[in-house]
């Protein structure tokens, strides 16, 4: 298995969980190790980064009044194409990690971690509730991120860490009143969910849910838990050096030994776990992580 979308079965693939691609969508182009490499080589030769454009899935969306374009990356990170090429120049760079299996592991940029710091980790939320196509729909994803993010801030009651249904924001989100807004968008994309990070800016600040999230046989508690890990700052454990899992890129650091049954492990390279429940390992490197004098 791999990502969270269906055109390359890449996070938690459909096909491999009993759903199928779209009979009228066209094969995605699939990125090979070879592309990898030959854009860390020339991150800023053109054709080479076009190329590497090229077979990326896309998603447009309305933020702010304007209509902006995502990349999406590792399977349910969108990214825009200037951070997209950024991120490439960085990791064409970047020293290679002293322990490339160790994970639970946090993003940093700049060599800096990237989590919610002591004083700012009061997170609240909404759930655009126009937005989902019925009552049902709504309430079950309402239940899903509620018992999530349960799952995050009970893991570490001493982390000083909440997150906070907004309830009286369903109605007409404001991004300034809340950290983040949960939205259903209707696209038949293959999708199943998409999140951000804690660096991100406010108008990437969304968690997005797909028509796929109602259909998988993946846990879909477990997939809103593996994207509030991404709003929280942590990366994919399968990030470097599992073989049958992607390649991925970018800066990180390792928090805990390989956990193969990690909230943040696809399904692929004979680990992952399709319920995906935090373990043992990710309450300890979460614990690590979002100490209180973090």
């Amino acid at each position: 298995m791999q990502r969270w979308y269906r055109p390359l079965l890449a996070a938690v693939a459909l096909a491999a969980l009993g759903g199928a691609a779209p009979d009228a969508a066209p094969p995605q182009p699939r990125l090979t190790a070879a592309d990898y490499r030959a854009v860390f080589a020339a991150p800023g030769d053109d054709a080479v980064f076009e190329d590497f454009l090229a077979k990326l899935p896309t998603l447009s969306v309305i933020q702010q009044g304007a209509t902006r374009r995502y990349y999406i990356l590792e399977g349910d990170l969108p990214l825009s194409r200037d951070a997209v090429r950024a991120m490439l120049y960085a990791k064409s760079q970047a020293e290679q990690p002293v322990n490339p299996t160790a994970e639970l592991v946090v993003l940093q940029v700049g060599g800096i971690d990237q989590f919610w710091p002591t004083g700012k980790r009061a997170l609240t939320y909404a759930v655009e509730r126009a937005s989902f196509p019925d009552a049902a729909t709504y309430q079950v994803a309402l239940a899903g991120v509620r018992d999530a993010a349960t799952a995050w801030t009970s893991a570490c009651p001493a982390c000083g860490l909440s997150l906070t249904h907004a309830v009286a924001q369903d109605a007409a989100p404001d991004e300034n009143a809340v950290t983040f807004i949960v939205t259903y968008l209707p696209e038949d994309s293959g999708l199943l969910a998409l999140a951000f990070f804690p660096n991100d800016p406010v108008h990437k600040r969304r968690l997005y849910i797909f028509p796929a999230w109602s259909t998988t046989t993946v846990d879909r508690t477990g997939i809103l838990r593996h994207e509030l890990g991404h709003v929280l700052g942590y990366r994919h454990e399968h990030i470097r050096g599992i073989a049958g899992c992607e390649n991925e890129s970018g800066e990180w650091r390792p928090l805990t030994p390989y956990d193969k049954k990690s909230v943040m492990h696809y399904l692929c390279g004979n680990a992952g776990d399709a319920k995906l429940r935090l373990t043992q390992s990710d309450i300890s490197g979460h614990r690590q992580l979002y100490r209180v004098a973090g």
